[in-house]
């Protein structure tokens, strides 16, 4: 490894708290002119949600982003320009990466064109400045990658509007290949970025300190060899391993010390299918969340998972998924790929004009039990990008080396679940910062230490699951209520903006009473007659009313927290 130059000054960096929710939304949107309308996808509750959303900005394949810690949308940019959360432009935001990019792609109205280079950009924040982020992108001379530079953007600018602080500083200047990688340095505050000379087996290695930037040069592995320079680079979310992929050009394994930033083990995998034979460019990489398994999409045909902890990685390659012909507006084809903070990894077509959203539901299970769902979400805009997140949750090495600034490893608990069929219900951990052991309490006296079970319940209803996660510094336990039902189509009951549920409706003898807080204190329950008499008023234990003194006929309840009203609904009582 040599070490090239030391340069380019930035902003002091304390010890930072733990990143939390920097890719908590991501936004889809159409490519090119007549539209200011755009998809967002929310991951802020267990099933995710798609809203419309109205920006200006016209988005293409690159597209970076950043949320606050809260997941808010901060700042994000097409190539051309950058944008604040209502979708204006941040101040001194015009003009990045200027050059033959920008005289290719944005034109001279910011609002119209946009940058179609995919993986060319992404953010990192700013430790322990909540406001302030990095952009990192990659510039466009020749119809070649060309040089990384950076932006500093501060949110508390401009009266919270934003402002770009400085703006295109050089960090490398060469001909790179297209794509980029970004993870935590092994101390928990620093970071590591990674980004491949064009067609060499070269990686320029940066390590961003608090003092500037320090840039290494390491030659390793299977050169690419391809004369298009667009392929993916991205760590594993625990920063052990580096895949380098092009569609056209095969996939490239390595190991990674995140307390050196070294490259090791240099696994080559040569993949000879359709893609070789088609004219696509764009393929797309990701890990399972517990980093074991890598899926690639050869474009158009096929999706394949590796699995890195086989002896011969090349040898574990499972077809998990070939496209099955559907169109609309264009093929609904595969192309870039990215893991969502829920676990699962989403998918979208090569085609930009294709509305279509494959999901890889279970990314963590081996072969087909990975669960690929084609066209699983219909979207009401097209897409034409794909966000490009670095593992924000990721600590430092607890114990190694450079764990030198007393940045332990708090885990932070998570899950998601997927009903199956019956009374069978699927729980994956999303939890962050290096747990060690995972206690299950299904609600039914039931537990688990698996990290992601699959448990059977005893019959239909609500039920009240925790996990808590541990290692050597702490615990942390999230709990939350879990609907089971006989048949996957059984409605949920509605559960109002307090989260507050009532059912079954119509009932006999109880009223079962759901509450998404069930620690809290105080409640109390009013039931009136259509009179608006009162014939009922009690405590609850936030579990059921006893209706079988009412006499038949429409009811009125009222839910009371703290002696203030948090629900009210009409309920029919029958024999």
């Amino acid at each position: 490894m040599k070490n090239l130059a030391i340069f380019i000054a930035i902003i002091a960096m304390p010890i930072i708290c733990n990143a939390q929710k920097h890719d908590n939304k991501w936004l889809f949107g159409y490519s090119a002119g007549g539209s200011d309308k755009n998809t967002m996808i929310d991951f802020s509750t267990d099933s995710i949600f798609f809203k419309t959303v109205f920006r200006k900005m016209q988005l293409d394949n690159h597209y970076a982003a950043i949320n606050d810690s809260v997941g808010n949308i901060a700042a994000y940019t097409n190539g051309c320009y950058l944008a604040n959360a209502t979708g204006d432009t941040i101040e001194n935001g015009n003009d990045i990466n200027p050059g033959p990019l920008a005289n290719l792609f944005c034109g001279t109205d910011n609002l119209i064109q946009a940058n179609n280079l995919p993986q060319s950009g992404f953010f990192i924040p700013v430790p322990n400045k909540s406001s302030q982020y990095m952009l990192f992108q990659i510039g466009y001379d020749n119809h070649k990658a060309q040089n990384l530079s950076y932006s500093l953007i501060d949110m508390n600018e401009n009266n919270g509007k934003g402002k770009v602080i400085e703006k295109n500083i050089k960090i490398i200047e060469s001909e790179l290949g297209l794509g980029m990688a970004a993870v935590k340095h092994a101390n928990g505050r620093d970071w590591w970025m990674v980004v491949n000379k064009y067609r060499t087996n070269q990686y320029y290695i940066v390590l961003m300190q608090p003092d500037g930037f320090e840039v290494f040069s390491q030659e390793i592995g299977e050169p690419f060899s391809i004369d298009v320079n667009k392929y993916e680079i991205l760590f594993s979310p625990d920063g052990k391993k580096l895949a380098a992929y092009h569609v056209k050009d095969d996939l490239r394994l390595f190991d990674f010390d995140r307390c050196k930033g070294i490259l090791s083990h240099a696994v080559f995998i040569p993949k000879k299918d359709s893609a070789d034979m088609l004219n696509t460019i764009t393929g797309g990489c990701a890990f399972s969340l517990d980093s074991r398994f890598v899926y690639v999409s050869e474009g158009r045909v096929h999706c394949y998972q590796y699995d890195t902890w086989a002896t011969d990685i090349g040898a574990s390659k499972d077809t998990v998924a070939v496209f099955d012909g559907y169109t609309s507006f264009g093929p609904a084809n595969f192309g870039l790929m990215e893991l969502g903070p829920d676990g699962r990894i989403y998918c979208r077509s090569t085609v930009g004009s294709s509305y279509e959203m494959h999901v890889i539901n279970n990314p963590e299970r081996k072969g087909d039990a990975c669960d690929f769902r084609q066209h699983e979400y219909i979207l009401e805009y097209p897409i034409a990008s794909m966000p490009m997140h670095p593992n924000y949750r990721l600590g430092a090495v607890d114990g190694s080396a450079c764990d030198t600034l007393g940045i332990d490893n708090h885990p932070v608990a998570g899950f998601r679940y997927d009903r199956s069929l019956g009374l069978a219900v699927d729980f994956t951990s999303v939890s962050w910062y290096e747990p060690d052991t995972w206690l299950w309490d299904f609600g039914d006296g039931q537990t688990s230490t698996e990290v992601n079970p699959t448990h059977f319940f005893p019959k239909t209803g609500f039920y009240y699951v925790c996990l808590t996660v541990c290692n050597q510094f702490s615990c942390d336990t999230i709990c939350k209520w879990v609907w089971v039902a006989t048949a996957l189509d059984t409605p949920v009951p509605k559960i109002d903006k307090n989260g507050v549920s009532i059912f079954p409706n119509p009932t006999r003898d109880y009223l079962n009473i759901f509450m998404e807080n069930p620690t809290a204190q105080n409640f109390s329950v009013k039931i009136y007659d259509l009179l608006g008499r009162l014939v009922k008023s009690q405590p609850t234990d936030y579990q059921q009313v006893f209706t079988g003194d009412l006499v038949d006929g429409i009811y009125r309840i009222h839910i009371f927290k703290d002696n203030r009203l948090v629900h009210s609904s009409n309920f029919i009582k029958v024999k």
